[in-house]
């Protein structure tokens, strides 16, 4: 596995540099013609554009179709919203020789009901509950997860709630990727703390920084 723990930022550089995407897993190049697809779509301002509500940068897209390949168990999504990020992971298990399941959650039905219609003919769970119960449910049923894309609020409770209890759920070696954590707003406006709640909520010792790639930061479970 390949850290890029120069990414790492104090409070006072967050949104000032917006790193590169750069792999996890020892790859070189793109991993196929999707992944490079997403280096190249059309933009819609700062996101990319694959005509599905949403926003992610490039580096979070690529890094985050990365992992979704790359991982070898379960994976679990914290905020579906439209169905972008839920898309490109599905696109990534989809072409992927390892056989993994994604499970999708979000709060607003109507939300689900557009997602539902944009993934189509993909292989994803949809759940409609709220981020703490689930990950409860998911402990209780003894379900494990190698990765979460957590990207259920910007705000600092549920992101950090979601933050506290993940571990439980996410196997030794996994991983969560956190979106919105290098965004000028963390620690500006009382709205935005993605990058507290996963200062204050990762268990120390548990969880160690792999990266930040766009404005998605990369913890591996110890």
């Amino acid at each position: 596995m390949i850290q890029h723990l120069y990414t790492f930022m104090k409070i006072e550089e967050l949104g000032k540099r917006i790193p590169e995407y750069g792999p996890t897993y020892p790859i070189s190049g793109y991993i196929d013609a999707f992944h490079e697809s997403l280096a190249h779509c059309k933009l819609n301002g700062k996101n990319i554009d694959l005509r599905i509500d949403g926003w992610l940068l490039r580096e979070d897209a690529l890094k985050l179709y990365e992992m979704a390949y790359f991982c070898q168990e379960a994976i679990l999504e914290l905020g579906t919203y439209h169905g972008l990020s839920t898309y490109i992971m599905a696109q990534a298990a989809q072409n992927s020789p390892y056989e993994k399941s994604i499970t999708s959650v979000d709060l607003s039905l109507d939300a689900l009901a557009v997602a539902r219609k944009n993934l189509r003919g993909l292989n994803v769970n949809l759940i409609c509950a709220k981020a703490e119960e689930i990950i409860k449910d998911l402990e209780t049923q003894r379900n494990r997860f190698a990765l979460a894309f957590v990207d259920l609020s910007y705000s600092y409770e549920p992101v950090y709630h979601v933050c506290k209890e993940i571990d439980a759920v996410i196997l030794s070696g996994g991983f969560i990727l956190l979106h919105d954590w290098n965004d000028v707003r963390n620690g500006k406006d009382p709205d935005y703390g993605v990058y507290h709640a996963a200062r204050d909520g990762l268990k120390q010792g548990r969880w160690e920084f792999n990266g930040c790639y766009g404005c998605t930061a990369l913890y591996r479970r110890i």
